[in-house]
């Protein structure tokens, strides 16, 4: 059973609280139970005998959901509705991020649909074409409010008495029921578009082994994301190029029903507005060719070399970007270089350097090789450096990056090879004119190069 919902930062200052009970105690009241806990708390809290505080970080916004529970016999079930509450966000607000401005200026929206998800404190409603009508978006429900009251003063101002208090009642027009519930029923847009977004990203750990690299494990997270204004009660069918990767284990939406060629063809009705059609995981350590893991890292290659130089006490960290038709440019590129036997009074020095500027960090462990917002495909960036010992200690034994971390982004092409091959409408109103957006998307996770 839920008794509250909070939503905070991740510094935990609080950006939302929804209490259900008046005994429910605030965020700040349970600030006493998790003080000290830094990022890496546990997921779980035990606040009494029968009562804890669950944690979930979700999205790229650095925002806490937690969820304080009585009696809750899965402990993962709390998890699950947090991400699902921010999913359901996401979609009712149309945004692919969300901001803790944004939140905070539609503070009322969030409690109203905790209100219409959860009853005495149990999960009741989870669509989000049923959320939002329950809970109509400020413009929606600003229309409503003006079309009601411009029809009201109409009827004052030309009816006369006999027809405002003599006519009988007239009797609304019952809608058909919906075809499916996860679409609004009789949908109509002016521009009937549909826009499919696939987002992969690489999580990878490898080993440096002389000039070449070896991958320790690795997988590609991605998802297939839809924007759908269609009119009607079409149906969809998406047929992908999965370039030999088992699709098998990903998760679907409802609306999905699988052809023969199961993921490969997914014929649906697909709900208004935005929602997460698929989501699917391949694990790279499972590809029996070694060339071609390392393949499907993606276009961007990170290799560290160490003792280089006349005195062998320099490093070199070299970026090898393939070149593609598909993608105009590398978009922030940051390694951050990792040397955590640094001593306190040891300098770090750049010696050369192709593309963008070193930064260096105050923990003096790790600096940061930022580039520009844009580096083109194609380039080979370079940079060579060396740790200098002081004075006192000349003939200390010459220090080296223990890992690199590789962040960035582009788009154009999915590091798996995966594409969209054809998009399909069909039960769409005549005259209907359909535009169709693919987008591919590829990010850098959790990716390590160790020496």
């Amino acid at each position: 059973m839920y008794t509250s919902i909070y939503i905070t930062d991740s510094k935990k200052n609080l950006v939302f609280e929804y209490l259900l009970t008046s005994q429910a105690p605030t965020f700040q009241q349970l600030c006493s139970k998790i003080a000290g806990r830094d990022a890496a708390m546990d997921a779980m809290v035990a606040i009494s005998k029968d009562m804890s505080l669950y944690r979930q970080a979700v999205g790229p916004e650095k925002l806490w959901y937690w969820a304080l529970c009585q009696a809750c016999g899965d402990p993962l079930e709390p998890q699950m509705f947090l991400a699902q509450y921010h999913q359901v966000l996401i979609e009712y607000f149309d945004k692919e991020a969300l901001t803790v401005k944004k939140l905070v200026n539609n503070a009322d929206r969030l409690a109203l649909l905790l209100h219409a998800m959860l009853d005495a404190g149990e999960v009741a409603v989870t669509d989000s074409n049923r959320l939002r009508q329950l809970v109509p978006l400020r413009n929606d429900l600003s229309t409503i409010l003006n079309s009601a009251t411009k029809t009201l003063a109409n009827t004052v101002k030309y009816a006369d008495s006999k027809q405002l208090f003599g006519a009988p009642v007239a009797t609304g027009k019952v809608e058909a029921g919906q075809t499916v519930p996860w679409r609004t029923a009789d949908c109509r847009y002016v521009n009937n578009e549909i826009y499919v977004d696939l987002v992969e990203t690489v999580n990878a750990t490898l080993r440096q082994k002389g000039s070449s690299l070896t991958l320790i494990n690795g997988s590609l997270s991605g998802k297939i994301d839809v924007k759908c204004y269609l009119s009607g009660n079409p149906t969809v069918q998406l047929k992908l190029r999965t370039s030999g990767h088992p699709l098998d284990n990903s998760a679907l939406h409802r609306c999905v029903e699988l052809g023969e060629a199961g993921v490969a063809t997914m014929n649906f009705v697909p709900p208004d507005g935005r929602f997460t059609l698929a989501e699917y995981a391949i694990d790279l350590s499972a590809i029996s060719q070694a060339a071609r893991r390392l393949t499907n890292l993606g276009l961007v290659t990170v290799s560290l070399a160490s003792g280089l130089g006349q005195h062998r006490d320099e490093f070199e960290i070299k970026v090898i970007i393939g070149n593609s038709t598909q993608v105009a440019a590398i978009e922030d590129l940051r390694i951050t270089v990792y040397f955590p036997d640094i001593s306190d009074a040891a300098k770090i020095k750049i010696l050369r350097t192709t593309h963008g500027g070193w930064e260096s960090d105050l923990s003096r462990v790790r600096g940061v090789w930022a580039f520009d917002k844009q580096t083109a495909v194609g380039s080979v960036p370079v940079l060579r450096g060396c740790v200098e010992n002081p004075e006192s200690t000349p003939h200390a034994p010459p220090v080296f990056p223990s890992h690199l971390a590789v962040s960035y982004s582009h788009v154009g092409q999915l590091p798996s090879g995966i594409r969209v091959d054809t998009i399909a409408l069909s039960d769409l109103p005549p005259g209907s004119k359909p535009f169709k957006g693919v987008k591919y998307t590829s990010r850098a996770g959790d990716y390590i190069v160790r020496a």
